[in-house]
Order: C-alpha cells, then structure tokens, then sequence
C-alpha cells in the first residue's frame, strides 16, 4: 500500500475528463442544434456542408433574380399589349379614311386621332422602365430580330464573281453553291436560282452601267481596269430587315491608300428575295438596293481616300441615294404626302411654300442625323446648284451638277473645295444649313423635286427621270434602319442584359431588349391623309402589329421559361439543404441518449473518485 500516489483516484479523474468533455460537446450539440460546430467536430463534413451552403444561398438569390425577370417580361409585355391595341385602332382609323365616301377635311380629322396614336407609340416605348432600365432603348435591337429563324428554311447560297469592264461590258461566272455552317443544307427552289442568277446577269451590271453613264467622272480614276465585284445571294439576318449591303477591300499603297487590286463583295439577303417571279414592288425594291450598294462600290473605287476618310456620312449615303433614289424613305414619302394634300402638282405653285418650311422645320430632321433622307436632299440640292441652279429640277441637272462636284474631286479638291468651285455657296456648312434651316431657295427647290417626283423614286440614273414609279429602301431598308434622331424623351441603354439564375457565373440567361417606337414599328412617317396614304397605312399598321406580336411572343417565350427556371431552383435548392442537413444538423433523438449516457458517466465518475479518496483512509488503521 502506498500514500504518495493514488493510482485509483487518478484513473478515476481521467474517465471522469473524458466523459465531461463529451458531455460539453453533446451540451453544445443540442443547444446549437448543429452537429458540426468547429472544424474539428468533422473535418471532412464541414467541407462538403460549406461548398453545399454555396450553392444553396446562390440558388435561393438566383430564384429572387429569375423573379425580378419574371416582372421585367411581364410589365414589357403590359406595355406592348398597350401598343397593340393602339395598333389596332390606328387599323380602323386607316380602313375609316381608305373609303372614298369622304372628303379631305374627313380624312384630315382621322389624322388628329392616328397621329397621336403614333406619338403615344413613341412615349409609350420611352417610359416604359424598371428599376430605371430602358425596357425598350432606342439603341435596342429591331422587332423582326425577336424573330426566330428556322435554320432548315434557309436556300443554299449562290455565289458569283462579276467582272465589269469600263465600257459597260461584263464577264459572269457561277461559284458552286455553298452551305452556311450549322445550317441544314435543303435543296433551293429553280425560282430562287434564276432569281440569283437574275440580279448577277441582269441588275448589277445594269446599274454599273446606269452609273457610269449618268456620272462618267467615275470613269476616270479607273481608266481601263475592270471592276471585280463578288456577288452572294445567302441568308443575312431573316427577312424585312437588312435586304443587301456592300462591302470594299483594297491594299493601302503607303501614300494616299489609292485603291490597289481592290474587290467588292454585294450581298445580297436570300429570305428577302427568294423567288424569280418577284412581283414589280419587290422587284423595284431589290433595283433600288442594288443601285445604293453599286454606287458605294464604285466611289470606293475611285475615291478611296475621301469615302474612307474625308466624305461626311451625308455625302456618302446622300450620293448613293440619287441612284437607288430618295423615294420613298419615310421622310421624303411624307413630303410627297402633304404636298399632295395641298394639291400642289405644278413644280412652280409657291403658295404653299411657307406650309413646306414649316414642315421641315418642324420634324427636327437634320443633313447630318438622318443620312439617308435629309442627306439625299443636300446631294441633289448641291447637284442642281454645281449644274447652274436655274432651270428645272431634273435627274438630268442634278447628275450633270455631281458629275462636276466628282471631278473636281478626282482633281484632289476636298468636298468643301469643290462645293466652293461649282456653286455660290461658301462650303459644306453653308449647304448643309440651307436644308437644315430650310432657306428659301432650298424651300423652292424641294418643292420642285418633290413635285417632279411624284410616284417616283427619285432616282437621277433611272431612265425615265425621278419620277419613275418604285421604292427605295436605302440599301437596307431605311424605314426599320434610318438614322432618326428620337424624341428627347427617348432613352439609350443596354441592348441585352444578363439574369444571373443559377449559382455559377455561367449560370447565366441573355435577353435581348427591342427599340419599339413608331420608327421601329415602321409608323413613324405613315399618314391617313389621303385615301392613297390610308391604303397604305393599312399595310403599314399590319407590318406594325405583326412586329409587335413577334416581340410580345418573345418575352412571352422568357417568362415562361424563367418560370420554369424558378421551379427547378427551388426543387434543388430544397434537396440540397436537406442533404446539407444530414451532414451539418444534430440528431436530437441520438444526441439526447448520449447525453442521457454521459450524465449518468459523470455521476458515476464523481461517486467513484469520492471512493477513491477514501480508500487510503484504510493505512491509518495500520498507524494505531
């Protein structure tokens, strides 16, 4: 028997240690309600149940996100179901004012009542907002791309290399037809085909033709070289939309960027033109494109210095008008309107010329904001002055007139100094404020040329003058694509946002934002105030509402999808915190018997460390 150590007691004392420290923690288990508390509870579990909190958090936020898209859609979707029916009554009133039972005080009333429809198009799209984001900026993308595009509609393209020759002859050769990649190849119509071959053989060298004879200066620059233009007849963007554009390619020869074996590409939309027996509107349509995107090419051409650096947009596209012609645009249709409607037929009746400054004056439209129109109107303007400025308006005078503002070009003058050599006028500035102003010289003018355009196009190339009969789309549709400057009410903002509806940064879903005011809608310029101008408002408006439709079914097709987005996050965000829950929540039951178990231990423990200190009272008796 020993006294200096008790062994019993000690090993009493450890067993009781260890059953509080067990205690402790079952303690902290079941107050907390956690079965993890610090790291060393489950190393490993702690790992798994933090990466699963993650996700868990980030999904339940990515829920709220797909919510805030499910409003988003649905107060667009409000706003357009608003412009349809506006749409719609802007139909009837259309209809109202095509009958020929009325007079034109009638159809100047249903005017009041349809133009501000119109401008309502417009403050409808400008105020419609959330959280402060433009729901329909007017950078956005046009309505006919909420279109989806099945890729097994789409032709085979037609591919051709055109050479023309400075006297007008040309030389054609057909590339074998290609297939777009990701799209299902589908055998093209006969129709479509002669079609490609209808615009390779017949209109692009008839309108080279056409614009070398109306402006020879283009002539000059190229001397005898040919004109390599490749031609391609494939899909670009779905139709209604960009018909054709053009494009120029050429080595920079270190000095003046002279053009050095240069080519041309015009290309030329399939879903717009896709049958031979185009009728003669679409044909007229497809003409005028062509016309546009050539004289592009062939000033490239000749001008490569000036059109990639020195020409002011005006210039270029105004120029290109005077082939494609300047009729209709929206905004010189709508001068033919109400010149029309002051009966006004004679190009030298001025009585209405204070009517036709108010006009321009008061659209806001400008030279240098809308190219293709106003930038038209200082083109033949500066064309009829170089040629003299007396006489009648003709397509004769105006190309004659540019005819001489390109050579002087071609002889190394800027614009503004060939402006200053064959007018009176003191440069472009002048020219351009004497539209933008509306001057009356440039008031006489326009009348004249609206006048001798009449049903026509505009175009100083064409055969029979301006007034032959036809459309014009600014080589690309201007009415969808013009270069309009909007109401200061109009708002700019991102043309896609991004809705974050999962909890990985590529949990990701785009949509797209539509400018969707009278101008996209291709509203903007039309009028019921003649039973003509209803006629064509009806078809107008339908355009309108089907763009409309192609919009809301859009948004429709992303609620609903964001809808289904939300169901799916909520079932895995549920499965997930109950798996989350096994590795990091207590068991109360379990966790209640082993604290039960170790209460009884500690009791245990302390009776028998108080047994142990009495077992070395026994060695006294041995003293006595």
């Amino acid at each position: 028997m020993v006294i200096q150590h008790n062994i019993m007691a000690m090993n009493s004392y450890r067993a009781f240690g260890v059953t509080t420290n067990k205690n402790t923690k079952s303690t902290e288990k079941l107050s907390s309600g956690y079965r993890i508390n610090r790291a060393a509870d489950d190393a490993a579990g702690l790992a798994i149940s933090e990466k699963m909190r993650r996700q868990i958090r980030g999904l339940t936020r990515a829920c709220v996100n797909a919510q805030d898209g499910v409003s988003m859609m649905q107060i667009a979707d409000g706003t357009l179901s608003e412009a349809q029916d506006m749409l719609q009554r802007m139909n009837e009133l259309a209809v109202q004012s095509a009958n020929g039972t009325l007079e034109q005080k009638d159809h100047e009333h249903l005017e009041e009542e349809f133009g501000q429809l119109r401008k309502e198009l417009d403050s409808l799209s400008y105020r419609s907002t959330f959280n402060e984001i433009p729901l329909f900026p007017v950078n956005g993308y046009e309505p006919i791309e909420a279109s989806v595009v099945s890729s097994s509609s789409v032709v085979n393209e037609e591919e051709y290399n055109i050479i023309i020759s400075s006297d007008g002859t040309y030389k054609t050769s057909k590339i074998s037809p290609m297939t777009a990649v990701g799209v299902s190849e589908t055998t093209a119509s006969e129709g479509w085909k002669e079609l490609a071959d209808y615009i390779a053989n017949d209109l692009i060298p008839d309108s080279v033709s056409k614009i070398l004879s109306a402006f020879p200066a283009f002539g000059r620059n190229g001397g005898a070289d040919n004109i390599n233009v490749q031609l391609k007849v494939e899909y670009i963007d779905g139709g209604s939309n960009t018909l054709a554009y053009a494009s120029y390619s050429y080595w920079n020869d270190g000095n003046n960027m002279n053009a050095i074996d240069s080519s041309f590409l015009v290309k030329v939309d399939s879903s717009d033109f896709n049958d031979a027996t185009l009728n003669s509107d679409a044909k007229d349509v497809l003409k005028s494109t062509i016309a546009h995107e050539l004289t592009h090419t062939i000033m490239q051409k000749t001008m490569t210095k000036g059109m990639t650096k020195e020409f002011p947009n005006w210039f270029k596209e105004g120029t290109a008008q005077l082939s494609g012609g300047g009729f209709v645009t929206g905004w010189n249709e709508y001068l033919q309107a109400h010149m029309s409607n002051w009966g006004v037929t004679d190009p030298s009746d001025n009585s209405h010329d204070e009517d036709l400054k108010r006009l321009l004056l008061s659209t806001g439209r400008t030279v240098e904001a809308n190219v293709y129109g106003h930038g038209y109107l200082a083109a033949a303007y500066l064309g009829y002055l170089a040629n003299g400025g007396t006489g009648e308006v003709t397509a004769t005078s105006i190309a004659s007139g540019m005819n001489k503002i390109f050579n002087s070009i071609l002889d190394g003058k800027s614009l503004d100094e060939a402006i200053k050599e064959n007018t009176s006028l003191s440069g472009i500035n002048e020219l351009t404020n004497s539209i933008n102003n509306a001057d009356n010289n440039a008031v006489a003018f326009i009348r004249q040329l609206v006048v001798n355009t009449q049903n026509g196009i505009g175009s100083v190339i064409s055969p029979s003058g301006l007034s032959e009969p036809g459309h014009s789309y600014a080589g690309g549709s201007a009415r969808e694509n013009a270069n309009y400057v909007p109401s200061d009410n109009a708002k700019s903002g991102d043309r896609t946002i991004s809705l974050q509806i999962g909890s990985e940064s590529d949990d990701s879903m785009d949509v797209k934002f539509f400018r969707m005011d009278a101008m996209a809608l291709g509203v903007k310029f039309t009028n019921v105030y003649t039973q003509d101008s209803a006629k064509e408002a009806i078809d107008d408006v339908k355009e309108a509402l089907e763009r409309v439709s192609n919009v809301r079914s859009y948004y429709g097709a992303i609620q609903n999808r964001l809808e289904h987005t939300i169901n799916n996050l909520n079932n895995v965000v549920e499965n997930t915190t109950a798996a989350e829950s096994r590795i990091r929540d207590t068991d109360m039951a379990s966790e209640m018997v082993k604290y039960t178990n170790n209460q009884v231990l500690m009791q245990a423990g302390t009776a028998m460390m108080a047994q142990a200190n009495q077992s070395k009272q026994s060695i006294l008796s041995l003293l006595g």
